[in-house]
């Protein structure tokens, strides 16, 4: 778990002990937005700043209460998929234990084409590095989630001329839906725009990284993929052989049908 993510943990167990979350008119160089006051012996206070992402999600709302979000992050693994969503758009501090999976097919698919995948890694690094930066996430975790929904998902082409004529569920280059992830932050973003959609996604991949016991990139692949799984997926494994081998920086192509790409076994 980050930094960011532990202090916005202790956010929430402040504020539900009772704390106000306030916001400031004036913000001197590299201060908070928002913070709570904490009272000292002597009755005065001090100001305890929060992350500004908290603090937007969180103005001028109430929180669960304590019961309430206890039950939430020992029962996670019992949520729905749609429920992990809003739970993670509302920045709850859940925890999704997500299993290995020996038996998974980690092939590739026989539409692969590592030539797409690596010139949308390509073509989007600028903002791949700027938005890793902004939200602390590994850049080539982004670049594997990228590179594997495009090399993968194409589908001749298709995909992107049902982008083109706003008629697809997810969008590249990071092939995300913006109608079930929208709301991140209180912001909603246009992912036809791919300025939006990678900062959108790089949001959402920050969110499951801490919300994953153990993370892994074979984990954060599956619960990308489909948030509703407990086990890791074909995808999420693809994810990780391909993050190993950054194949968005090789010519090097493996034989598509013939070599199983994730064979890690469970002992």
């Amino acid at each position: 778990m980050n930094e960011e993510s532990k202090a916005t943990q202790k956010c929430i167990q402040d504020i539900m002990e009772g704390k106000t979350l306030l916001r400031r008119g004036y913000c001197r160089p590299g201060q908070s937005e928002y913070y709570y006051l904490t009272k000292n012996f002597d009755g005065s206070y001090n100001q305890i700043d929060v992350p500004d992402d908290f603090g937007r999600q969180w103005f001028g709302k109430t929180l669960p209460g304590n019961e309430s979000m206890k039950q939430l992050i020992s029962n996670s693994n019992s949520l729905t998929g749609s429920e992990r969503i809003e739970a993670l758009k509302n920045n709850y501090p859940i925890k999704l234990r997500i299993k290995e999976n020996p038996d998974i097919n980690g092939r590739w698919p026989i539409q692969h084409s590592q030539t797409i995948g690596e010139y949308f890694v390509k073509k989007y690094d600028n903002s791949i590095n700027k938005y890793a930066k902004k939200y602390n996430v590994d850049v080539d975790l982004i670049k594997a989630i990228m590179y594997t929904e495009n090399a993968d998902g194409h589908w001749l082409g298709g995909n992107y001329l049902r982008d083109s004529l706003k008629l697809s569920k997810s969008q590249a280059p990071m092939n995300i839906r913006g109608d079930l992830w929208n709301g991140m932050n209180g912001k909603n973003y246009n992912t036809y725009d791919p300025e939006q959609n990678i900062e959108l996604g790089v949001q959402v991949l920050q969110r499951l990284s801490n919300s994953i016991e153990n993370p892994t990139v074979a984990k954060i692949g599956t619960l990308w993929n489909s948030t509703a799984r407990d086990k890791v997926s074909d995808f999420g494994a693809r994810v990780e052989y391909n993050y190993n081998n950054k194949f968005w920086d090789t010519s090097n192509i493996i034989p598509q049908l013939d070599k199983n790409i994730y064979n890690k076994k469970q002992k």
